[in-house]
């Protein structure tokens, strides 16, 4: 019974996973922003039920209790088994109900705040002019499609559709910095408060389940396992490849030379 359980289980976590993606995409990428609300309100509604649906303590309880006394008849079973268990664990269902209880709610209040991160980015609407000049490289299409203000400046938003064509087109690299730049500092006045509320919200959850920080709750679950494992594993790839890299970055500065040149210093002026 508990093995057709567990065949039940993957099922609704597989409909659960493939489902959920239909109703968040749109806030992505729809012009409507009636429909990128509603999208972001049902990505809300999932989350939510996610959290719940992992903080099963009854469903826990019997996958212990199957492991203590059973044998799982495959081993995809048995992995699946061990999995569930250990994702149980790493939700705080073996420790006592006020822990629980609060893991629960940090992980809601995490999914909350990532929510309203990532929207905070889809709707952002800053907006950068450039002189058809400092946006050469681009394509003369591109430009034709972009809007412009009395002043005959070419509008640049911070979104993909944007962003892409000119760090890859344009030749003027002031352009391509300052845009660049701008994109990485994007809704910071209204994503740090909430990046600052998430690193705390992830320390109390580690700790709550004995972790001394939250990058040993996630490396816990990786091949990794350690902080120290990737730190040696970083240091000895970068000793590696320090020559190597040496050896590319004056390929790309010796290229960047002669275009500039040939371009009469463009990369250079805006």
């Amino acid at each position: 019974e508990v093995s057709k359980a567990l065949s039940k289980l993957t099922e609704v976590h597989r409909y659960f996973d493939s489902s959920s993606c239909v109703y968040d995409f749109p806030s992505q990428v729809s012009a409507d922003k009636s429909v990128r609300d509603a999208s972001v309100e049902a990505d809300r509604v999932l989350s939510d039920f996610s959290v719940e649906m992992s903080a099963r303590k009854d469903v826990f309880d019997v996958m212990c209790k199957y492991m203590e006394t059973c044998t799982p008849p495959t081993p995809e079973s048995e992995r699946l088994l061990n999995r569930v268990i250990r994702d149980g664990k790493r939700v705080g269902l073996h420790l006592e109900k006020e822990k629980q209880d609060r893991i629960k709610e940090i992980n809601s209040k995490m999914s909350s705040l990532g929510i309203e991160f990532q929207n905070n980015m889809n709707e952002d609407k800053t907006a950068l002019y450039f002189t058809t000049d400092q946006l050469k490289g681009c394509s003369e299409d591109f430009i034709k499609g972009l809007e412009t203000n009395e002043g005959g400046k070419h509008k640049v938003t911070l979104q993909y559709p944007c962003l892409y064509p000119v760090l890859k087109q344009c030749c003027v690299e002031r352009t391509r910095k300052h845009l660049l730049i701008t994109r990485y500092s994007m809704c910071k006045d209204l994503n740090t408060p909430i990046l600052e509320e998430l690193v705390k919200l992830r320390y109390e959850k580690a700790t709550l389940l004995g972790y001394p920080t939250h990058s040993d709750f996630i490396l816990d679950a990786r091949m990794a396992k350690t902080k120290d494992t990737v730190k040696n594993f970083l240091t000895d790839i970068i000793s590696k490849m320090k020559e190597l890299e040496n050896r590319v970055r004056r390929v790309f500065e010796d290229k960047r030379t002669r275009v500039q040149g040939k371009r009469g210093g463009i990369f250079g002026n805006c």
